[in-house]
Order: C-alpha cells, then structure tokens, then sequence
C-alpha cells in the first residue's frame, strides 16, 4: 500500500513539476506572432508546378468552395465534435488536463509525442505555424489559441476549421470534399457520407473514401463509436450507418495531367509533408514538355491501359510519364528476373554469362513452372537464359539463391516484398509493383550498382519561401560496378536478338528487358524497360482491372515498339555513350567443350571461330583453364566386330573431328574411309587384316593429326573367322 502511495505521489509531483515547468516558459519566453486573420479567411489554396527549366507549367487549385457558418448543420457540428474534441463548446480553446497528460507522456518518452489538440488549436497550426514539434511551436500555438477564442465565437471558429481541414486528394474544406467524393454539397451530407470523411482526416492521404474505402469504414466506426458515447446517436442509428455503403464519385486518375497527378501522389504519399505546410507551395520538377507530348502521342493503342515513364540516371528524376490508369500496382512478370536472380547470382560469384542450365520440365517442391509455349531448349548458357526469358532456368537459379536472399536484394532496390515463393522468379508479387519502382531499381545498373529511388519532385517551396523539401541523390550500393557490366551485356544481347530484338533498329548501345504475364486464355501484363547510359524507358500496356488481353499483346511486341519509338526521339539528334567495361574482361572460351560436358575454359589459338564463345567475366570468376579439344586429336572407346565377313568398327571422337582409317594387309595399306561419321564397315574377302585410325582436326591456323590407333588383327577365312581380343583401355596403352 505504501508503495502504491509512493508511486502516486511521484506521478502527481511529475505533473506538477511538468505544469509548473510549462507555465514558467509560457510566462518567460515571449512570442511575436500576430494571429495572421488573413489566413483563417476563406481563400483557396493552389501549388504552382514548375518544369526542368523553371517555367511554370500549371497552377492546380483545391477546388476550394467555403461555407459560412449558416450552412453547418448540427449533424456535421456533432460529427466533427465528437471525433475532435468533445468538450469544444465547454472550454476557451485549450484542454488543460489534455494537455497535462500529453506533458507527462512527452517527459516520460523524453521526446515531444503528443499535443493535445483541441479545435481551436488544430486550426491554428494549420493555417499559423510550421509543422514542427517543438516546445516554442507549442507555446506559440497556446498564445494564439488564446487570441482566435477572443475574436472569433465558436461557430465562426468552427466553420473556419471546417473550410481549411484537408481531406486527401488535394481537397481542402468540407465542401470541397464532399463535391469530390460524393458529389453534393456539404449540406446535402448523410451521417454516413459525414463520418467517412471525418475518419479521413486523421490519414487523409492514405485513407479516404477513394483510395481505401475500406480502411476509411474501419475508422469511421471509431467516429460513430465517441458519437454515440456522448449520446449524439443511438445504438440503432450506430449499427445502420456502419452497414451502409456510400458511393463514391470522385476519380484518382485524371489522364489530361497525369503527370502532374503523379507529381502530386508522390507530394502528398510519398514525401511525408505536412498538407497544410504545402498549400500554396510550389513545386519544382525535371518535367520536360516535349518528351512528354511525344509520350503521349506515342500511345496509338487505345484498346487497353497503358503506362510510359521515363526517368534520368544521373538525376534520379522522372521527366516524362504518361498513363490511362493513375500508377496501379502489377505483377512484374519477367521483368524482375534481372533484379531478384540473376545480378545477386552474378554479385555473389555464384554464375556468369556462360553458366550452363538444363532447360527442362522440372518440378521443384512441387512447383513446375513452365516456358512460353512449353518450349524446352536443354543446356543453354545463362546469358541465353535471360536473353530468351527462359523460365525453368529462372526458377532453378532462384532456389540457388533462395527466396529470402532475393527478397533482401529486391527490398534494398525499393521493391519490398513479403511471403514470396519460387514463382517470385516469373514475376509474382504479392500486392504488385508500380512502374516507378522498376525504373528505380533498372536505373541501378547504368549507375553501377547504386540505387536511389526515382522521383518527379526536385524541390518544394512554400508561399514564404521555405523550402520544405528537396530531392538528395542519397545512393545504396547494391550490386558492384562488374556485376552491373555483365547483367547490361547481357541485356544488350536481349536488345539485338532476343525479345526486345525489336530495339535492335536503333543502332546505338541500349539493354533491355522484356515481361508478359498471362496464360492460354489472353495476357494481362505485357512490358519492356530498357536503358541506355543516362536514361531509363519504360512501358506498360495492359488492363487496368485485371482483364485478360489477346495473347498477341506482349512486352517483346507492342510495349517494345512503345520503348523503341520514345528512344528514337530521345536521340534523334545524337546519340547516347556507349556502355563501359572498364572492371570486366571478354575472354573467348571453348563453346564445344561448354556445350558437351558444361565445362568453361578458354579457347586456344587453334579454335575454329564457330566454336568460339565471348563472354564478359568478373576478374573474380574468370576461367584459367585452356582447352586443348582443338590441339590434340583423340579417338576413344573403339569398339570392332567381325559378322560373317563384315567388319564393324564403331568409336567416339568429337563432332568436328574427322578420321582417316586406313585397312593394312599382307601386300599393302590403304586408306579406306575419310570422313566424320563414327561406325565404319566393309565386307571383307579372306585374308587376314589390321586397321588403323587417325584423327585429324581442322583448327583456326593448323590441322591436327591426332596418334595412330591400331586396331587388333582380323582373319576372315571359309572355315574360321577371327577377332582378336581387345585389352581394356587399350586406346591409353603407352
């Protein structure tokens, strides 16, 4: 019991001592703040957006339509009462044990974590003050509460609040709100359509009626709650407006802008700023206005949904983007191979470009992914893997690797992802994935490995000249610069002939890669993102809602002409650098010795260049070995039969090596066959007989004459015929 009384003495001297402390600096620090009258009048708020060049673009205002205080029906009064502040006709502005309580919690948690906000003081932050959260911030929000309850009565405080709250979607003002979301008037409200745009406020970017209804509901139902707490409803009005639905007007995407609709999702979601920091903002971009109309006028294909972005390396700016569809969420398709397995492989030093995978039907764990149009192609190096977007090869590398290890690279190019499997390797996502994000983390490759997300706001400025916000090149490191110079050669190759081949026409160095996501039925992602080394494309087409296309409409057709034909004007009038391979190395390897056992090895002096494979290698996984298949010819596993009178001699040798085979007998040695083939036969008169075999290869400078095999004596006579018998291994008797 003592120690109880002991606590709560403790607790009441805290409180005490955080009052007094309160009091002492509100009596001693003085503030020079006027309430500025001119802002809690009912203007409109507007951002001004600002291209590359800093010319002004658009101005786009909130729609901004006041009420005076006449219109505030006493149903709105309550609902925006009892989700704010409950005691707003009972105190001067300010709640004292409020804000006792969140000084205690802020001295506990050492930190300012809580304010206390009334009405009042809500309207005065938002129309006075920074958004900061400091002591003198709070202390000049106090003061100046104290002078707008002098001046101002409680519905005029009321109504003021209520035409400068922001309600998400650029909306600022209740009646601007309603017009967006409902279509009505502030007036012409239900509860329902009231309480959901009261329990947006509290995420309005996040959770609205439009982007998350049903999120919206969910805290609509904590409004409804506190109403009928207070006794504003009853229980039966509680439970008829949770179960009713509203509709919902408003539309997110506005195709005539988008551009500047992006630009304001990423302000308003992206940045974390305060809304009412950056009314009357302006906001500074890398837009570039012909590149932009060329996007849109690049988009001929008006059956289905389409996005194009395309974004600068060295900035890390987007400066055109163009869509049907606002900035949905998709499967990547096999867009994300390069990203999730193949350069994390490549970084680790666990594969390189000549690699060999069995392409194959496989099951795994009881996954069996299958190819495009159940094509199998057997040993293929992984270079040609990625270039052909083979997805058998995908999946056995990608449980290599191991999903959670995918997983943490994709997180560190800004593509989170959770609870993936294998089929994370053809492009499932859970939740999907935005265009952005994909150039973002493409962009990472030109940069050597660094990844910094891809933005359309440079710069923020606000009305008095504080800017709020701007862009950093902050980079992570994520790939090497080598791990980056073999995934682009390899994309380079996609580019000139594999499935983004139809880049191939643009005659300057670019890498690509192509994705479609479908089945038999239609495909309802098609893709290609390409680059060069300083700019990054990328195209979408697809359906908005989900909706199968024809199986025609594919990244390697439609959105690959989409890519092609915005970098043709990219650089139309130049050109762009070609890539560097400054910390790899081509070396030349044995593409027969690659293709028979899989081995990787250097191709000698001798080899033919039809044999020859290049390939660019990490200075930490390059091949030493050199082949020899080219400078010593051998015949093996020589296997001779005698039937009746005719001899059969069969034996291995290499596709490219030739054979002389020469037939001896008591008079003479006669070369009997010279050719490729490895069974030899004849029919034979009686008499006794040696043959001998001779390898020979044609290399690139010389041909090769490999040892002499001799072969064991046949008798062939009317009565017996004779074999002798062939000792084991006898082709490597010395």
């Amino acid at each position: 019991m003592k120690k109880i009384f002991r606590i709560a003495l403790l607790i009441i001297f805290a409180v005490l001592t955080v009052s007094a402390t309160a009091a002492a600096i509100f009596l001693i620090v003085p503030t020079k703040l006027e309430l500025n009258t001119k802002s809690l009048e009912n203007n409109g708020d507007f951002i001004d957006y600002y291209d590359r060049h800093n010319n002004k673009i658009t101005t786009v205002s909130s729609g901004f339509s006041a009420i005076d205080i006449s219109e505030v029906s006493e149903m709105i009064k309550n609902v925006f009462i009892a989700s704010e502040d409950k005691n707003f006709y009972r105190h001067n502005g300010l709640d004292h044990l409020g804000m006792i309580r969140a000084a205690f919690k802020n001295l506990i948690s050492g930190k300012y974590v809580q304010g206390a906000s009334t009405i009042s003081q809500q309207l005065i932050k938002n129309t006075q003050l920074s958004g900061e959260k400091t002591l003198k911030r709070k202390l000049d929000e106090i003061k100046l509460t104290q002078k707008l309850e002098k001046l101002y009565s409680k519905d005029e405080i009321l109504t003021m609040y209520l035409n400068k709250i922001y309600f998400g979607e650029n909306r600022y003002g209740i009646e601007s709100a309603s017009k967006f979301y409902f279509n009505k008037s502030s007036g012409e409200l239900d509860l329902n359509e009231a309480t959901l745009l009261a329990a947006t406020i509290r995420s309005p970017s996040a959770v609205n009626p439009l982007k998350n209804y049903d999120m919206a509901k969910t805290y609509q139902k904590t409004v409804l709650s506190r109403m009928l707490k207070i006794g504003y409803i009853d229980e039966k009005t509680f439970n008829e407006t949770l179960d009713k639905n509203a509709v919902i007007y408003g539309k997110s995407d506005d195709t005539g802008s988008c551009y500047i609709k992006a630009v304001f999702n990423e302000l308003t979601e992206e940045l974390d700023l305060d809304p009412y920091e950056i009314r009357n903002c302006s906001v500074y971009t890398d837009f570039d206005e012909d590149l932009q109309r060329e996007l849109e006028n690049s988009a001929k294909n008006r059956e289905y949904d389409e996005q194009i972005m395309v974004a600068d390396n060295k900035t890390h700016l987007i400066n055109a983007y163009y869509t049907t569809c606002g900035e949905i969420l998709r499967h990547p398709a096999s867009i994300i191979k390069p990203l999730a397995i193949y350069a994390p492989l490549i970084e680790k030093d666990v594969i390189t470009e000549c690699t060999v995978v069995k392409d194959e039907i496989t099951n795994i764990d009881g996954y069996s992914p299958v190819n495009y149009k159940n094509k199998y192609y057997g040993d293929v190096t992984v270079a040609d893997a990625l270039k052909l977007s083979l997805n058998v090869p995908a999946v056995k590398l990608l449980n290599v690797l191991g999903v959670d290890e995918s997983e943490k690279y994709l997180k560190k190019l800004g593509i989170p992802v959770k609870n993936a499997a294998l089929n994370l390797a053809v492009g499932h996502i859970d939740g999907g994935v935005k265009l952005k994000q994909l150039v973002g983390a493409y962009s990472s490759f030109p940069n050597n490995g660094n990844y910094s997300p891809v933005r359309f706001i440079k710069k923020i400025v606000t009305f008095d000249e504080r800017v709020v916000y701007e862009q950093k090149k902050e980079e992570e490191r994520v790939f090497s610069q080598d791990t980056c110079e073999v995934i682009t050669d390899i994309l380079r190759e996609c580019a000139s002939s594999g499935t983004a081949k139809k880049l191939k026409k643009l005659g300057f160095d670019v890498a690509a890669k192509t994705g479609t996501f479908g089945n038999e039925n239609g495909n309802s992602d098609a893709y290609t993102v390409s680059y060069t080394t300083d700019k990054t494309v990328a195209a979408w087409i697809g359906n908005a809602d989900g909706a199968l296309m024809d199986n025609s409409v594919t990244g390697g057709g439609k959105a690959a002409e989409l890519n092609a034909e915005i970098l043709g004007y990219i650089y139309k009038n130049d050109t762009p650098k070609n890539f560097d391979h400054t910390e790899t190395i081509t070396l030349n390897i044995d593409g027969y010795v690659l293709k028979t056992d899989g081995r990787i090895m250097l191709a000698d002096e001798n080899t033919p260049e039809k044999y020859v494979v290049k390939g660019l290698f990490k200075n930490s996984c390059r091949p030493v070995n050199t082949s020899t298949a080219f400078s010593s010819a051998k015949v093996d596993n020589a296997n001779v039969s005698l039937i009746d009178k005719e001899i059969n001699i069969v034996y291995d040798k290499p596709d490219f090596c030739k054979v002389k085979i020469y037939r001896k007998s008591e008079n003479e040695k006669r070369l009997v066959y010279e050719g490729f083939d490895c069974v030899f036969k004849e029919i034979l008169n009686e008499g006794t007989y040696e043959y001998s075999i001779i390898p020979i290869v044609k290399g690139k400078n010389i041909s090769v004459s490999g040892e002499e095999i001799t072969l064991p004596k046949v008798t062939v006579n009317s009565d017996l015929n004779h074999l002798e018998p062939l000792p084991d291994n006898w082709w490597n008797d010395e």
